[in-house]
């Protein structure tokens, strides 16, 4: 069976750093009222940055075969708290100076952060810091536990 027209137009590939300022773009189109969207390309460059790191991350783009240009992009993980682990150990103090810069540039959203994300984000980052770090985790069905967090087809 031949390949779709999308198929021969589009590869999907691992994300390179080169990738991530497009990414970033996409990003911040695509969900401009989410919370790490409104702390600006700062903040998501580091965060897009700290995912690529992560041996337990998945991060796929989707690149025009014709133009190049990235034109899509996946973020997700294939084991959860191996990837949240690595992230607290490894990129917890540069992605928490960004959103407190982000903070300060946007005191609005201090309000936000204090009443829905302070506690979960300290919540969280204690039980990775203090989990021994491993190769696969067992999620609730007795295997690793994968994450999909973002999808994103940027609009022509």
């Amino acid at each position: 069976m031949g390949r779709s027209a999308v198929e021969r137009r589009v590869e999907v590939r691992a994300m390179k750093h080169v990738d991530v300022p497009t990414v970033v773009r996409a990003h911040l189109d695509a969900f401009p009222h989410g919370f790490y969207s409104r702390l600006g390309p700062e903040f998501m460059t580091a965060y897009v940055r700290a995912h690529l790191r992560s041996p337990a991350a998945c991060s796929l783009a989707a690149v025009d075969r014709r133009t190049g240009e990235v034109v899509g992009y996946l973020l997700g993980t294939l084991d959860d708290a191996a990837h949240r682990a690595h992230k607290a150990r490894q990129s917890s103090g540069l992605l928490a100076r960004e959103g407190f810069r982000a903070l300060r540039r946007r005191p609005e959203l201090w309000g936000e952060f204090l009443r829905v994300r302070a506690l979960w984000y300290a919540k969280r980052l204690a039980r990775a810091r203090m989990a021994p770090p491993r190769a696969n985790s067992v999620g609730a069905a007795g295997g690793r536990s994968a994450e999909l967090q973002y999808i994103c087809v940027k609009q022509q």
